[in-house]
C-alpha cells in the first residue's frame, strides 16, 4: 500500500460530510414509513429544482450561471448494501432528469462505490480512481451526492447533498454554499414477477376471498401488508352490516311490541344500535301516557290530601332506576335523563343523598317531568316527618336558573297518605313536613315546576327523609 496526500476536493468533502451526517440522521428518522408514487417520481425533479436555485442564487455564485457543469457522484457508504444496478439506476436517471430539463453540462461518476474516508491509505486501482474523480468534481460549477441512509424492501431512502464550487477569475474554486435534503426511491422492477401478477389478479376480484388467497400462497410479497389491510375493510364491512341487520330486527321486535318493557329491554341489550335514540323518545311518550293515567286512577291521585289507609305496593316504573344507600334502603327514580359527552354528569338516583351540589337527579321523560318521581324504599318500617329537600341545580346560580327546579310536590306514604307541598325557588335545605307516620316507603312525585332558561328537565339536588 502507498501513501499519498489526500486531494483538496476529499478533504473538503470528508469535512462536509461530517458536518452533514448528523442531519441524515435526523432526517431519516423523521421520514415516513409509507412513501407514495408521486413522491419516488418526484425526487429526479426535486434535485432538477435545487439545482437551479443554487444557479440564480447570489450566495452560491458571484455571478447568476445560465448554464452550469453538473457532476453526480454516487455514495455508498458501510452498512446499505446498494446493489451495482441500483447505483448505476439512481445516478443515470437523475442525470438524464437533469439533461432533460435543464441546459446544464452533466457528468456522472459510475464507477464510483466510496469516498469521504478518513483514511489516507489506497490501493494503485483506488488512487487512480480518486484522481480522475477529484478532477471532474473540483471542476464542475455544482456537485451532487446521493448518500443512500436507509434500505427496506425496494424502497431506498436518499440523503442528498448539493454543493456549489464558485470561481472568480484568478479565485480558485471553492465550495460556496451547500444544500442537503432527503427523499425516498422505489425500485419497482426489483419486485417478484410473480408477487406482481398475482398482486394485480387480487385487485382485479377485490373480495376479501381473493386476498386471502394471495396472503395464503404469496405470504412473502411486498403486498401482503396492503391484503391484510384491504382484508380488514372488507371484515369489518362485513361486521357492520351484521350489526346493522341485528339492530333492525331488534327494534322492528320492539316496535311490534309498543310496550315499555319491550323499548327498555331493546336500550339495554342493544345500547350501540342507532335505533336507540329513537326508542328513548317512543319511552318517554309511553311514560307520560302512564303518568297521566296514574294521576286519574290511583286512590288520591297524589293530588289531593288524603288520611292513612292499609298498606299499599310501592310504586314502580318500567324506566326505573334503584340504587342502595346503606343502613336506609333504596332510592328509586321513575326515568333518568342520559347521560352525554365524556366529561357528563350522572343524573341518576345516587345524585339525591351523595352530598354534593355539583349532582343532582333529573328525570328522563320530555317535557319538564310533570308527574316523574322518587321513591325511598325503606329496609324495615321507619318512622319519618317529612323530607329534607335541596332544589333545583345547585352547582351554580347559572345552571340553577336554566334548568327547570320545582314548585311544588305530592307525597305518597305506603299507608296511602298523600300531601301536597310548596316548594321555594332556592338552592337551600328546605324541610316538608307532614304527620309522623311509620311506613315502608315515601314517594315524591314532581307536580309544578319552575321552567328553565335553556332546558326543560327539572333538577333534583338532595332528597332525604326525616327520621324520628
Amino acid at each position: 500500500m502507498r501513501q499519498r496526500a489526500v486531494p483538496d476536493f476529499l478533504r473538503r468533502w470528508a469535512g462536509l460530510r461530517t458536518a452533514f451526517v448528523g442531519c441524515a440522521a435526523l432526517l431519516a428518522a423523521g421520514m415516513s414509513a409509507s412513501v407514495s408514487r408521486a413522491a419516488d417520481d418526484a425526487w429526479r425533479f426535486k434535485v432538477v429544482a435545487k439545482i437551479s436555485q443554487i444557479q440564480s442564487r447570489a450566495s452560491c455564485f458571484s455571478s447568476p450561471k445560465s448554464t452550469a457543469y453538473v457532476h453526480v457522484l454516487g455514495v455508498q457508504p458501510s452498512g446499505i448494501a446498494l446493489t451495482p444496478a441500483r447505483q448505476a439506476r439512481l445516478v443515470n436517471t437523475l442525470s438524464e432528469a437533469i439533461l432533460a430539463n435543464t441546459a446544464n453540462r452533466v457528468t456522472v461518476a459510475r464507477e464510483f462505490s466510496t469516498i469521504a474516508t478518513r483514511s489516507i491509505s489506497f490501493s494503485e486501482a483506488r488512487i487512480r480512481e480518486i484522481t480522475k474523480l477529484t478532477r471532474e468534481a473540483e471542476a464542475a460549477d455544482i456537485t451532487v451526492v446521493l448518500q443512500p441512509i436507509g434500505q427496506v424492501a425496494n424502497r431506498l431512502d436518499l440523503q442528498v447533498t448539493i454543493w456549489a464550487n464558485d470561481s472568480t477569475g484568478a479565485k480558485p474554486a471553492g465550495v460556496s454554499c451547500v444544500t442537503p435534503f432527503s427523499t425516498s426511491v422505489t425500485f419497482e422492477d426489483d419486485a417478484d414477477p410473480q408477487c406482481a401478477r398475482a398482486w394485480r389478479q387480487a385487485e382485479l376480484r377485490d373480495t376479501a376471498s381473493g386476498y386471502r388467497g394471495f396472503m395464503d400462497f404469496f405470504p412473502d410479497c411486498a403486498q401482503a401488508t396492503d391484503a391484510r389491510a384491504r382484508i380488514a375493510k372488507f371484515e369489518a364491512a362485513a361486521s357492520a352490516a351484521k350489526s346493522a341487520q341485528a339492530c333492525a330486527q331488534a327494534f322492528a321486535a320492539a316496535r311490534a311490541s309498543g310496550t315499555l318493557g319491550a323499548y327498555k329491554a331493546f336500550v339495554v341489550d342493544q345500547f350501540a344500535c342507532p335505533q336507540v335514540e329513537g326508542a328513548r323518545v317512543a319511552m318517554r311518550v309511553l311514560q307520560d301516557l302512564a303518568n297521566a293515567n296514574a294521576a286519574k286512577t290511583v286512590p288520591g291521585g297524589g293530588y289531593t290530601e288524603g288520611g292513612a289507609g292499609a298498606e299499599t305496593p310501592r310504586p314502580t316504573s318500567p324506566l326505573e332506576t334503584c340504587v342502595r344507600k346503606a343502613n336506609l334502603g333504596e332510592y328509586c327514580v321513575s326515568s333518568v335523563l342520559p347521560s352525554s359527552g365524556v366529561n357528563a354528569s350522572d343524573y341518576g338516583p345516587r345524585a339525591l343523598f351523595d352530598g354534593s351540589d355539583r349532582t343532582g337527579w333529573a328525570e328522563g321523560v320530555s317535557g319538564s317531568g310533570e308527574g316523574e318521581w322518587v321513591v325511598i324504599a325503606f329496609e324495615q318500617p321507619t318512622k319519618i316527618s317529612g323530607l329534607f329537600l335541596k332544589n333545583g341545580f345547585a352547582k351554580s346560580r347559572r345552571l340553577f336558573k336554566r334548568n327547570g327546579a320545582l314548585r311544588s310536590v305530592d307525597i305518597r306514604l305506603s299507608n296511602g297518605a298523600t300531601f301536597r307541598r310548596k316548594v321555594a325557588n332556592h338552592t337551600r335545605f328546605q324541610w316538608l313536613r307532614f304527620d309522623p307516620s311509620e311506613v315502608t316507603w315515601v314517594q315524591m312525585r314532581i307536580g309544578a315546576v319552575r321552567k328553565g332558561t335553556r332546558h326543560a328537565d327539572t333538577v333534583i339536588n338532595e332528597l332525604r327523609p326525616i327520621l324520628q
